[in-house]
C-alpha cells in the first residue's frame, strides 16, 4: 500500500497515538455455546474485513507521523470471554456506563509489526481501526477503536456501517468507494495564504478571554473527579424547538448542548464576569469541500464564549439559538481553514490548546446523531441493544460526552467534573427538567 496523508486536522503528532472507542452491544441467547457463537462472530467479521481492506486498504494500516503506513492484511481483530459479567448487571445498572470498563472491552495495539511488514518506527504501531470482542453472560460486545489521526466520529461510523455491509455480502456502491477511498481532492492552498504567526494571531483574536489573559499551564487533574451518568430523552428537548422560527436548522443536539453548558455553568457557582468557553466537537467537511460523511477526520472544535450571567439569565432556547447561528459556515468556515492550516503545518502543538480552561469550560463531543443502530454485521442477532462509549478515566474536567440515540429516543450523557460542582448539578432544576440521574 502506498502511503496516504493523513488530512489536515489529523495531522497533530499527539493524535497519532490516540483512540476513539464505541461498544456496540448485542443481545444472546444465554442457552447458546459461547464458544460456538465466537466462532460464528469471529468469522464472520474476519469476512467482513477482508472485503473491506480488498477495497480500502488503509484500514489495515498504520498512523505515523502525518502519514498512513502499510500495516497489515486486515484491520486488528482480537476476541475475548468474560462469563462473570452479563447483561443483566448491564440492565440492572441501568446502562451505566462505569461497567464498560476499557481493560475489559477496549482492543489493546500490538507491541510488535506483524512478520513480514516493514517497521516504519520504533515503539508500538497504531493501527488505523482495531476490533474486539467480548462475550458475556447474555450479550456480545463489539468495541471499534479508530485512530483520531486518521479518523473523526463520523468517519468511524462511515467505515463500521461499510464493514456491516461487508458482514453481509452487499456490494459497496459508487458514493460508498467515493466516501473512504481517501482519494478526493483536497484544496490545501490555504496552508499557505498566512504565514502562521499571523494565522496564531487569528486564534488569538478569537480565543483570548478578557477576564484572564491565559488558561494556566498543565496540572495534574483533581483527585475529586468524577463521572455521572445522564439519561435525556429526546421529546422533552424537542419542545424547546417550537419556541423558535418554524423554518430555523435549530436541532435537538443544539438544545441539548446548550442545556449543558447552562447546567454545568451554574453548578460551578462563578462569579457573574466569569467567562466560560463551550469546546464542541463539530464535522467541518463543508469547510473543505467535501461530502457530510467522507471517511476521514475533518472534526474539530467550534468555541463559544459566553460570561457566567449571560448563562444564567438566558433563556435555554435562545442559547440553543446562539449555538445554532456560531456554526453557520460563513462564521465557522474560515476559522477553521486557519485552525487547519495551523495543524498542518505546526504538527507538534494545537493551535488552541492553550486557550482552554477546565474548571471553567465545558467540552462536548457528540455521537447523538450517528446512525449505529442499523448496523448488524450479518451475526444473526439483529441490530445493537445498545451503543456506548466505554469507561474514560475522570482526568478531564468538564468533560461531556452524548452517545448515539437510541430508538427509543434516549441519548446517554456522561459528564466529568469535581464532586461538589456534581452534586450541584445532580440537583439543578433545569436539568432535572429534561433528564435523569444513572450515576
Amino acid at each position: 500500500m502506498a502511503s496516504i496523508h493523513l488530512d489536515p486536522l489529523g495531522s497533530l503528532l499527539s493524535m497519532s497515538k490516540t483512540y476513539t472507542n464505541i461498544s456496540y452491544i448485542f443481545a444472546l441467547n444465554e442457552n447458546e455455546s459461547a464458544d460456538l457463537r465466537a466462532f460464528m462472530i469471529q468469522t464472520t467479521l474476519t469476512v467482513g474485513l477482508e472485503r473491506l481492506a480488498g477495497s480500502f486498504p488503509w484500514i489495515a494500516g498504520q498512523s505515523f507521523y502525518g502519514y498512513i503506513e502499510d500495516f497489515d492484511e486486515l484491520p486488528l481483530l482480537q476476541m475475548g470471554k468474560r462469563l462473570d459479567l452479563s447483561l443483566n448487571a448491564f440492565l440492572q445498572a441501568n446502562w451505566s456506563i462505569s461497567l464498560l470498563d476499557p481493560e475489559v472491552y477496549v482492543p489493546q495495539p500490538p507491541q510488535e509489526t506483524p512478520s513480514g511488514k516493514p517497521r516504519v518506527f520504533s515503539g508500538s504501531p497504531s493501527p488505523v481501526f482495531m476490533i474486539k470482542v467480548m462475550l458475556i453472560t447474555g450479550a456480545a460486545v463489539l468495541t471499534f477503536s479508530a485512530n483520531k489521526g486518521a479518523l473523526d466520529i463520523t468517519g468511524q461510523v462511515t467505515m463500521i456501517r461499510l464493514l456491516s455491509k461487508a458482514c453481509r455480502g452487499e456490494a459497496f456502491t459508487e458514493d460508498d468507494v467515493r466516501l473512504a477511498s481517501r482519494n478526493l481532492r483536497i484544496n490545501l492552498d490555504f496552508t499557505i495564504e498566512k504565514a502562521p504567526i499571523d494565522s496564531r494571531l487569528d486564534v488569538r483574536r478569537r480565543l483570548e478571554r478578557t477576564d484572564v489573559p491565559i488558561a494556566p499551564s498543565y496540572h495534574e487533574p483533581d483527585p475529586t473527579l468524577t463521572w455521572v451518568y445522564f439519561l435525556a430523552n429526546v421529546s422533552s428537548l424537542e419542545a424547546k424547538k417550537t419556541h423558535v422560527q418554524p423554518n430555523s436548522p435549530l436541532s435537538t443536539d443544539d438544545v441539548l448542548t446548550a442545556l449543558i453548558w447552562k447546567s454545568i455553568t451554574l453548578s460551578r457557582c462563578p462569579d457573574d464576569s466569569t467567562e466560560s468557553f463551550l469546546i464542541r466537537a463539530v464535522n467541518v467537511r463543508e469547510a473543505f469541500g467535501l461530502p457530510n460523511t467522507y471517511a476521514g477526520m475533518f472534526q474539530y472544535m467550534a468555541f463559544h464564549k459566553r460570561d457566567a450571567r449571560d448563562l444564567m439569565t438566558m433563556p435555554l432556547e435562545n442559547l440553543a439559538v446562539y449555538l445554532r447561528d456560531q456554526l453557520a459556515p460563513d462564521t465557522l468556515n474560515p476559522f477553521m481553514r486557519v485552525i487547519a492550516a495551523l495543524t498542518y503545518r505546526v504538527t507538534w502543538e494545537s493551535p488552541t490548546f492553550k486557550y482552554t480552561w477546565p474548571d471553567r469550560d465545558v467540552h462536548v463531543t457528540s455521537w447523538a446523531e450517528m446512525d449505529c443502530y442499523n448496523h448488524d454485521f450479518g451475526l444473526g442477532l439483529g441490530n445493537p441493544i445498545n451503543v456506548l462509549r466505554p469507561c474514560l478515566p475522570a482526568i478531564k474536567e468538564g468533560d461531556v460526552n452524548f452517545m448515539p440515540q437510541t430508538p427509543q429516543g434516549n441519548i446517554m450523557i456522561s459528564i466529568c467534573l469535581k464532586e461538589q460542582a456534581m452534586e450541584n448539578l445532580k440537583i439543578n432544576l433545569l436539568l432535572l427538567e429534561f433528564v435523569r440521574t444513572i450515576e
